[in-house]
């Protein structure tokens, strides 16, 4: 019977941590989803996030930091919880390891 070598056992156990980390984090990234669609709804003006709100914050302007950056990194999250779900019976045996 072949059995797995180290860098094998290694990655697995790699990747299971990571995803127990994923899923600790999993309700965040539903939670920014979420703030992001009612801060950029244009519905609601008085509580948009503008690039001059974003450039208001001297540690955020002094970074460089852009509107459609943000905008993309939530979308990023979004798409991790989205993944994560696409195979739940994955998710929760590699998260239980």
């Amino acid at each position: 019977m072949a059995e797995l070598t180290a860098p094998q056992s290694n990655l697995i156990s790699r990747v299971a941590a990571e995803v127990k980390q994923l899923a600790a984090r999993d309700g965040l990234y539903v939670q920014s989803d979420v703030l992001w669609t009612k801060y950029t709804n244009p519905d609601t003006p008085d509580l948009q996030v503008t690039q001059e709100k974003i450039d208001s914050v001297a540690s955020f302007k002094n970074a460089g930091v852009k509107l459609e950056q943000v905008t993309a990194m939530v979308y990023a999250l979004k798409m991790v919880h989205v993944a994560m779900n696409a195979d739940l019976d994955a998710f929760v045996v590699m998260a239980n390891l």
